[in-house]
């Protein structure tokens, strides 16, 4: 039999040097992995500070989509460059304002009341009337000299139908009905020539008036140049009263030739949004004192908002300390508050 082989036993050394270094890069990989994988998932886990951020970036996003819904009926298209409408950021009730008391008759007076069948015109109050003979501009027409209109809007009436006469011109605008009587008006109703009862009438305001273009041969006032009146009264404070599509809501036939005056921003903003006044009352009906509805209209800047009447008596209405302001009831259950305000 031959010798055996002998080993030398330094190599068996070598083996059990790498096997150990071997063993031990494995325990470094486990161990690296298992801790790795211990960070992540603490790191993972929110805070209470966190998650209580988190409910807060929750929140806003909640209120400002509850506030994009508010705004969602007003149009983002702008006509010109000082001219905006935005939501009110403001979500808490301004730090400066006073108080102003106003009586339940005062419901049915203003620039913006609802006059119809259902919501008739209050006659007791005292609303200053001008000949419309006498004041205007000879740029236009009456088809009678003793024509009626409220006096505080007799300056925008003569601006606008001047503007016409520019646009035209043509003085075949013709003012055929202004203000009317409780007694006159239930005259047309009864001889089958108007629908709306005495005192259901929107000229009981004052602040309308029915025109035409006379003689018929100057053209229409639904097509060519005097479309003029429809296209641009918004910018004198008029809209059409009766505007097409909105027989539901008006309970009147539509109509080319009756035209209100609600003032300026809240025309800017009907016309803009193809409002009937009634779809605008109940437009400026979500919005208060605490969450205003702000446009920019040829460079002014107004606050619209809306208060409910008292269930009984006086009512408080806030207004912005320091601002101009004008107040309309709707002839309803509340008060349209218009503010022009410095931002």
């Amino acid at each position: 039999m031959g010798k055996p082989v002998k080993v030398k036993k330094n190599n068996y050394n070598s083996i059990n040097i790498i096997a150990v270094i071997a063993c031990l890069g494995v325990i470094v990989v486990i161990l690296t992995v298992l801790f790795a994988s211990y960070i992540l998932d603490k790191t993972s886990r929110p805070t209470d500070n966190q998650s209580d951020a988190e409910s807060s970036v929750s929140e806003i996003s909640d209120e400002s989509n509850d506030i994009s819904d508010q705004s969602a009926d007003i149009s983002q298209e702008e006509n010109s460059a000082d001219t905006s409408g935005e939501i009110s950021n403001e979500v808490s009730q301004p730090e400066n304002f006073i108080y102003v008391t106003l009586d339940e008759k005062d419901i049915r007076r203003g620039d913006l009341i609802i006059v119809n069948n259902d919501k008739q015109y209050d006659f007791s109050q005292d609303t200053p009337l001008v000949n419309i003979y006498d004041h205007r501009s000879k740029n236009y027409k009456l088809s009678d000299s003793n024509l009626l209109i409220s006096e505080r809007i007799m300056t925008e009436l003569n601006s606008m139908l001047d503007g016409l006469y520019e646009a035209t011109n043509s003085t075949a605008l013709t003012i055929t009905a202004a203000f009317r009587t409780k007694k006159d008006q239930q005259e047309f109703y009864d001889n089958g020539k108007d629908t709306a009862v005495g005192g259901g009438s929107d000229l009981h305001t004052g602040l309308s008036f029915r025109c035409t273009v006379y003689p018929s041969s100057e053209g229409s006032l639904t097509e060519g140049k005097f479309l003029w009146l429809a296209e641009n009264c918004r910018s004198y404070g008029f809209v059409l009263r009766y505007p097409q599509g909105k027989e539901s809501l008006t309970g009147y036939s539509a109509s080319p030739s009756f035209f209100r005056y609600v003032g300026k921003p809240h025309a800017y903003l009907m016309t803009l949004n193809d409002y009937s006044l009634e779809e605008y009352v109940d437009f400026v009906k979500r919005f208060s004192f605490e969450n205003q509805y702000r446009v920019t209209h040829e460079g002014v800047s107004y606050a619209i908002y809306y208060c409910p009447a008292a269930a009984s008596g006086q009512t408080q209405v806030k207004i912005p300390e320091g601002a101009e302001y004008t107040v309309s009831g709707d002839n309803s259950s509340g008060f349209i508050i218009t503010a022009i305000i410095n931002s």
